[in-house]
């Protein structure tokens, strides 16, 4: 991998179901009632939904070693994401620090929502074990 290579994950489509599977019922994510309870005027994606969306790209990048050597921080959430959005996750190498065996990649994440906003943004952090 080199500097500048940006990697995409496969767009998901937030369906209700999908939300419902990761959340559960009742609650703001899959509950109108209980969103408004709370002040809000519909349903939202849990942020660690698309989050996970993130965390699943940069598996399939660097490899299942991404769980014990990898790390996202600085993550920002910059807008809500209503059920019938369709994400799309990206990562980009922005920095490579050599190691004695492997190289330790600096990556800048998002998340794009269908009108090519980003939702989230932050950066990671893996071994390039390749």
């Amino acid at each position: 991998m080199n500097i500048g290579d940006i990697f995409m994950g496969d767009p998901k489509f937030m369906s209700y179901e999908r939300v419902v599977l990761f959340s559960g019922g009742n609650n703001i994510h899959s509950d109108i009632q209980v969103a408004k309870k709370c002040g809000l005027d519909q349903t939202y994606v849990s942020a660690t939904q698309y989050l996970g969306h993130v965390v699943q790209l940069l598996v399939k990048t660097l490899g299942v070693r991404f769980h014990f050597w990898g790390k996202i921080y600085d993550t920002k959430f910059l807008k809500p994401v209503a059920i019938g959005d369709t994400l799309q996750s990206f990562c980009k190498v922005v920095n490579k620090i050599g190691e004695k065996y492997q190289d330790m990649l600096v990556f800048d994440i998002w998340v794009e929502n269908q009108d090519g906003e980003k939702v989230l943004v932050g950066k990671a952090r893996g071994v390039d074990w390749d």
